[in-house]
C-alpha cells in the first residue's frame, strides 16, 4: 500500500469532541507531545525515520494531525513473510516534561506535571484515531474514500500499548464497451486492534520508555481480492439475442395452436352449410341425450317421492288402526260401566221403590261426531292419493310429448323450453309435496283433539259414576 499524508489521522481529546490544541492555545501552555517513526526491517537491513507531525489537509480530517511522509516516498506499507520484510507506522504520546529514549526534547511554556496528570486522567480523556479506508463503487465507477474511528482511553500511571493490524484489499477492475481496460488499486479495507498496559514507571527503569500512549500500525498477513467486470457491448447482443430467441419459441408455439384452433373452426363452418342434415343430425343426437338425461332426473326424482308417500301412508295407516282399537276399547269400556250403573240404578230403585227417570249418556254423540271425523280424515287421504296418481299420469304424458316433439323436429327445439317445463313440472311436485305435509300435520293435530275429547269424556264419566256409587252407599246405609 503506497505512504500518503491522509492514512491516519489522530488528536488527543480532553473531553467529548475538544482538541488538547485548543486548551494548548487557550492557556498558552504545552500538555502533551506526539513522536511518530516509521520502521521497516528485512532479513539484512532495519531503517526507522522520524516523522514530522503535521495538520491534515484533507476536509474529512479538519482538526486532526496527519504524519508527512515525504521524506520516504520510496518506501511503501507492505509486508513480505517470504523474505521477512515488516513495516510499522508507530505514534506515542508523551507528556510535555517526559523524557525517555525516543522523546530527547522538553518544548516551551510546558504545564506542570500535576496540570498534565489531571488533562490525561480525565473521565473523557481519549486518544481518538481515524483510519483510512477505501473501496470501488460500482455504480459511480469511482474509488469511494472513508474513515473509521478507533479509540485508545489513557490514565497518568500506564501506558497503553496499542497495535492495529492493516488488512488490505486489491481491486481489479475491466471495464470498456468492445476493448476493455483493467485498473487495479490497493488499499486498507479492514483494522484489528488490541490493547495492553504496563506501568510507566517500570517500563522507564527497565526499557527507556514512558509514553501515555504508543500506537503501532503494522500490515496484516491476510489480503483480499476483488474483481470487478463490467459486460461488454457483445455479451449485452447475447443477452438480448437469448431473449428474442425466447420470445421467437414462444411465438412459434402459440402460431402452431391458433392454427389448430382455425382449422377447426373453419371445419365446422364447412360442415355447417355443406352437410346440414349430418349437422343437424349431430345436434339432434345433442338434444336428445340431453333430454334422457332430464328424463332420467324426473324419474329418480319422481320414484323417491314415491317412497315417500308410501312410507307417510304407511305410517298414517298404522296410527289410524292404534287410533281406531283405542277407540273400541274406551267404548267398550264405558259400555260395561253404564251397565253396571244401570243394574246398581234398579236395585236401588227396587229396594226403596222410588221412580227413577231413563238417562240417556250424551257419550254417544261425542262417539259419532269422533267417527265422523275420521272419516272425514279417510276422505282427504283418498283426495290426496288422487292427487298424487294425477300428478303421475300428468308428467308421463309430458314425457311422452316430449319424446314425440323431438323425434318429428330435432333440430328445432332447443334446450331451453325442455329444462324450463321440467322445472315447471318439479316446482309443481314440490308445491304439492308442501301441501301434502300441511294435510298431515292437520290430520294429526285433529287426531290428538279428538283422543283429547274422549279422555276428557272418560273422566267426566268415572268422576259422575263415583259420585253415583257414593249416593247409593248412603242411601242404603
Amino acid at each position: 500500500m503506497a505512504l500518503n499524508n491522509d492514512l491516519i489521522g489522530f488528536r488527543f481529546e480532553y473531553d467529548t469532541n475538544l482538541s488538547i490544541e485548543l486548551l494548548q492555545a487557550q492557556n498558552n501552555k504545552t500538555y502533551l507531545v506526539y513522536v511518530a517513526q516509521f520502521y521497516q526491517a528485512n532479513q539484512s537491513n532495519q531503517v526507522t525515520y522520524n516523522l514530522d507531525v503535521i495538520d491534515c489537509q484533507n476536509p474529512s480530517l479538519i482538526g486532526f494531525k496527519c504524519l508527512d511522509f515525504s521524506k520516504i516516498s520510496n518506501y511503501t506499507f507492505s509486508l513480505d513473510t517470504q523474505n521477512n520484510l515488516q513495516t510499522q507506522i508507530t505514534i506515542m504520546t508523551y507528556g510535555c516534561l517526559d523524557l525517555d529514549n525516543y522523546k530527547t526534547f522538553i518544548p516551551d511554556n510546558c504545564a506542570n506535571q500535576t496540570e498534565i496528570d489531571n488533562v490525561v486522567n480525565g473521565s473523557n480523556s481519549v486518544l481518538r484515531l481515524k483510519l483510512y479506508t477505501s473501496q470501488f463503487n460500482t455504480t459511480s465507477q469511482e474509488i469511494q474514500a472513508n474513515y473509521r474511528n478507533s479509540y485508545v482511553y489513557t490514565i497518568g500511571n500506564q501506558s497503553i500499548l496499542s497495535r492495529i493490524k492493516t488488512q488490505k484489499q486489491v481491486t481489479s477492475v475491466k471495464s470498456g464497451l468492445i476493448i476493455q481496460s483493467e485498473m487495479t488499486f490497493s488499499s486498507p479495507i479492514q483494522y484489528d486492534k488490541q490493547d495492553y498496559s504496563y506501568d510507566r514507571k517500570y517500563a522507564l527503569e527497565n526499557i527507556g520508555f514512558q509514553s501515555f500512549s504508543s500506537v503501532n500500525l503494522f500490515p496484516d498477513e491476510l489480503v483480499q481480492q476483488i474483481q470487478i467486470e463490467f459486460p461488454t457491448l457483445p455479451q449485452v447482443f447475447a443477452q438480448v439475442n437469448s431473449i428474442l430467441t425466447l420470445l421467437m419459441l414462444l411465438g412459434v408455439i402459440g402460431r402452431a395452436i391458433s392454427r389448430y384452433s382455425i382449422k377447426q373452426d373453419f371445419f365446422m363452418l364447412f360442415f355447417k352449410h355443406l352437410f346440414q342434415a349430418n349437422y343437424l343430425l349431430m345436434q339432434g343426437v345433442q338434444k336428445t341425450q340431453q333430454q334422457s338425461l332430464l328424463n332420467d332426473q324426473c324419474e329418480e326424482q319422481f320414484q323417491q317421492h314415491k317412497q315417500e308417500i308410501l312410507q307417510i301412508k304407511q305410517q298414517q295407516s298404522d296410527q289410524k288402526d292404534q287410533r281406531v282399537a283405542e277407540i273400541k276399547q274406551l267404548q267398550t269400556d264405558s259400555i260395561n260401566e253404564e251397565e253396571e250403573e244401570i243394574k246398581n240404578q234398579d236395585e236401588i230403585s227396587q229396594s226403596k221403590s222410588i221412580p227413577l227417570f231413563y238417562y240417556t249418556p250424551s257419550y254417544n254423540k261425542s262417539y259419532l261426531y269422533q267417527n265422523n271425523n275420521l272419516e272425514n280424515l279417510e276422505l282427504e287421504q283418498k283426495s290426496f292419493n288422487n292427487s298424487t296418481i294425477k300428478l303421475r299420469k300428468e308428467l308421463v304424458q309430458i314425457n311422452q310429448k316430449g319424446k314425440l316433439s323431438i323425434e318429428k323436429d330435432s333440430p328445432q327445439i332447443s334446450n331451453d323450453s325442455i329444462i324450463q317445463k321440467s322445472t315447471k313440472n318439479l316446482r309443481q311436485m314440490l308445491l304439492k309435496k308442501r301441501n301434502k305435509t300441511a294435510l298431515q300435520v292437520i290430520t294429526q293435530k285433529k287426531l290428538r283433539n279428538v283422543k283429547k275429547k274422549i279422555n276428557n269424556i272418560n273422566i267426566k264419566k268415572i268422576k259422575a259414576i263415583k259420585k253415583k256409587r257414593k249416593q247409593v252407599s248412603v242411601q242404603k246405609s
